[in-house]
């Protein structure tokens, strides 16, 4: 499922507090997971001897709203867990000079964490002085304050995340940028403020300004390959990406030079490698049941060269094909028959409502993914039915791969999208469900394969009625209950 990008605003955490009994932090008192860190300042000259890369922050936000642990410890100035949840510092984004007066550097760490699978991000600011030979936690900013301060001056603003450079030190007042406006994928605007410490809190000097955000070029140079889908004036070739498993199509004008280059070397249906300029920020115009596979486009501006790795017709021995990312009409309508078979809830329906299985099978889709690196295909299909997927918009998946002369059911889910993870068990790629709850309630679902079925093993709800979304860890139900 999709996450309204306005939602996930991101969090900087990093705190040399104590936390009190009741949750609440007490900003001024250094806590003893910080304390060895800390105290290793004192061998060197100043705040600079504080090791901010290997150093032990006590979160908040980072652990409520992302999931991490309350304590997390870095190492080299990262931690990432299992569900691939990051916590990281950079040593080039923190800043030094005096914030607070009194003539002695202080330092400015920036603290990011947030999901390296998905949009959820999270960002805050902290100020810190050197006392008694350790690091004290002066004030900390966090976007729920900066997005706060950008509406007061631009009503419609958001905040979607931190800026892509760190917090800097002019004058004493910490100068803060955040990418805003627009969408979560292109932010409009570099938002920058002026902050200065008072009072051990940030407090806004002057404006919020705004500049355009310059995007560097699309455009790359490459070797590509995917299926070739022939039309009669434009056409495209549809790929499935290594990592992710999404799939993205490149077309192309047929009279066009590059068009005619590919065509001279491929057919409708080969997969089709070229060398070649590709502008991967303009949109493919495709047919609705590629679209709603798609997760990006682009045009192929140039080819140098082009051929198929298809098999010739001839039967003559030709290059290996890549696995095509969408399954033939024989393998859809074999799936679509396992599916109305096997599925408890798809059976009854159809046993009530037998003439509408002709929209049923209209309704499937099927990708072929190599889940587990053999060089053969997997395959997810998904039943995009109105009446079938309901208000929520929360879709049944389901996972087989080939087995004998049939197919297998490795793992079924509701879902509003399923995307490959980077991890993998027990050989085969994890996946990624999101799916809605409620209105204002949504969560993901890891399903990891256990040796025979993929089931979730880490599951999440996430409460989007507040400012700030909040992430809760929550017991997973069985993956493929709906399959007889």
């Amino acid at each position: 499922m999709k996450i309204k990008a306005g939602l996930l605003i991101a969090l900087f955490v990093g705190l040399s507090t104590i936390v009190s009994a009741n949750g609440k932090i007490l900003s001024g008192a250094t806590s003893e997971a910080e304390s060895d860190a800390a105290r290793t300042s004192n061998q060197t000259s100043g705040i600079r001897g504080v090791d901010f890369l290997n150093y032990s922050y006590q979160t908040s936000v980072c652990s409520e709203e992302v999931g991490l642990p309350k304590t997390v410890k870095v190492r080299g100035g990262k931690y990432k867990d299992r569900d691939q949840l990051f916590f990281d510092v950079d040593r080039n984004e923190i800043a030094y000079g005096d914030v607070n007066g009194d003539g002695s550097e202080d330092a400015v760490v920036p603290i990011r964490c947030g999901s390296g699978a998905g949009t959820l991000r999270a960002f805050e600011v902290h100020a810190y002085s050197l006392q008694n030979g350790q690091a004290k936690l002066l004030a900390r900013l966090d976007s729920t304050t900066v997005e706060s301060d950008y509406k007061q001056s631009y009503p419609d603003g958001i905040i979607f995340y931190a800026g892509e450079t760190g917090p800097k030190i002019v004058n004493g007042h910490i100068i803060v940028e955040a990418l805003a406006d627009g969408s979560f994928a292109g932010p409009e605007n570099i938002a920058t403020f002026d902050y200065q410490l008072s009072g051990g809190k940030f407090v806004l000097r002057g404006k919020p300004t705004q500049s355009k955000k310059v995007y560097d070029s699309l455009v790359t140079d490459g070797t590509f390959k995917g299926t070739l889908h022939a039309g009669k004036a434009e056409s495209f070739m549809v790929y499935v990406g290594e990592e992710s498993g999404d799939f993205a199509a490149f077309c192309f004008a047929n009279d066009s030079e590059a068009g005619r280059a590919i065509l001279a070397a491929c057919k409708d249906g080969d997969t089709c490698e070229f060398t070649g300029t590709v502008d991967q920020g303009v949109e493919c115009q495709v047919d609705k049941e590629t679209q709603k596979t798609l997760s990006a486009s682009g045009r192929i501006l140039s080819v140098k060269s082009a051929r198929s790795l298809s098999t010739p017709s001839s039967g003559k021995p030709g290059k290996t094909p890549a696995v095509s990312n969408r399954a033939t009409v024989q393998e859809k309508r074999d799936i679509f028959q396992l599916i109305t078979r096997q599925d408890k809830e798809i059976s009854e329906f159809l046993r009530d409502s037998p003439a509408d299985a002709d929209r049923l099978a209209q309704s499937v889709t099927v990708r072929k993914i190599d889940l587990n690196a053999d060089g053969q295909p997997e395959y997810v299909a998904v039943m995009e039915d109105g009446v079938i997927c309901g208000a929520l918009a929360n879709c049944p998946h389901w996972v087989y791969r080939r087995a004998g002369g049939g197919y297998e059911l490795l793992g079924h889910t509701r879902a509003r999208t399923v995307i490959m993870e980077k991890s993998s068990t027990h050989g085969y790629r994890d996946l990624r469900a999101w799916g809605g709850s409620t209105a204002t309630e949504d969560g993901f679902d890891i399903l990891k394969y256990d040796g025979g079925k993929y089931r979730a093993t880490d599951c999440f709800s996430r409460d989007n009625s507040g400012k700030v979304p909040k992430v809760t860890r929550i017991r997973c139900t069985e993956v493929d209950e709906g399959a007889q």
